[in-house]
């Protein structure tokens, strides 16, 4: 029976010879480690990898929505980028998995060292502004952030208003009658960012120019900018504290209230505190 596929991306940018659904299936089937999340495309035993498919249960066409979207962008501009994000060739699902095929970019993970370069990279992503006035990732979907339990929302949302019910409904709920927010001026002074909520080493590449790759988008989402201050607040990792002293973010004065908000979702291990919409499924 032929197998069910659902292509989300299909770039005219892909190589004339990329792998068919069917043979990229494959290719991850056979990869012989049981929990590893993406597998390289040869042309020939012994070559050069020419692509990188992401795949698994949880692996979003948010995802690669949001990722092909930034690469896009960066790709047709005219200024010099301190960053590189890989292009989506191809992004397809299964009844099972997500597969986004990339571009295939040769480096190492960044360290310590690094950090004042990936800082640039992250000022540039997030001046990205969203392609529309929805908060999340691009063309819709569960919300990948810090703020939520398991960095992802229970719900989509619609507007940036419904955003911010949802954040007073929490503090509401905490009984914090002292602490509410306001997106409204952050939201008409700088849209809605590319928000990075993990930022940690592994996510960014050195490549062989010396140059920084942002290859993961899981938990990226376009967002008022106080969501990126309070991702960096609230790093446990030393590596994103060293990025965030080269990146600079405007206090919002919302930073105590998404604190607040986020733990009470988080003791209660429950998104849908303070929240009133109906949940959609993921795509």
């Amino acid at each position: 029976m032929p197998r069910s596929i659902q292509v989300f991306i299909d770039s005219k940018a892909k190589p004339a010879n990329l792998a068919t659904p069917d043979e990229i299936i494959r290719a991850c089937a056979n990869c012989s480690t049981p929990f590893i999340r993406g597998v390289p495309l040869f042309h020939e035993t012994g070559g050069e990898a020419y692509a990188w498919v992401k795949f698994g249960a949880a692996v979003y066409m948010s995802e690669a929505r949001t990722q092909h979207f930034v690469a896009s962008l960066i790709n047709d501009r005219q200024d010099d980028a301190p960053v590189r994000v890989p292009l989506v060739y191809f992004a397809f699902k299964t009844a099972r998995y997500g597969y986004i095929v990339m571009e295939y970019i040769k480096g190492v993970a960044c360290s310590r060292p690094d950090a004042k370069l990936v800082g640039a990279a992250v000022q540039y992503l997030i001046a990205i502004q969203a392609p529309d006035s929805r908060p999340g990732p691009v063309g819709g979907g569960l919300i990948g952030h810090r703020f939520f339990v398991d960095c992802e929302s229970s719900a989509e949302y619609e507007s940036v208003q419904q955003l911010e019910d949802h954040v007073n409904g929490i503090l509401r709920y905490a009984k914090r009658p002292d602490l509410t927010v306001s997106f409204k001026d952050e939201f008409e002074a700088h849209g809605l960012c590319l928000s990075l909520s993990d930022m940690n080493q592994n996510n960014f590449l050195k490549d062989e120019r010396g140059d920084i790759v942002a290859i993961d988008f899981e938990v990226a989402s376009f967002l008022p900018m106080c969501f990126i201050e309070l991702a960096f607040a609230e790093t446990n990792s030393g590596f994103v504290s060293l990025v965030s002293r080269h990146v600079h973010i405007p206090k919002s004065g919302h930073l105590k209230a998404l604190q607040k908000a986020m733990y009470t979702l988080l003791r209660w291990r429950n998104n849908n505190i303070g929240f009133s919409i109906g949940l959609p499924s993921e795509t």
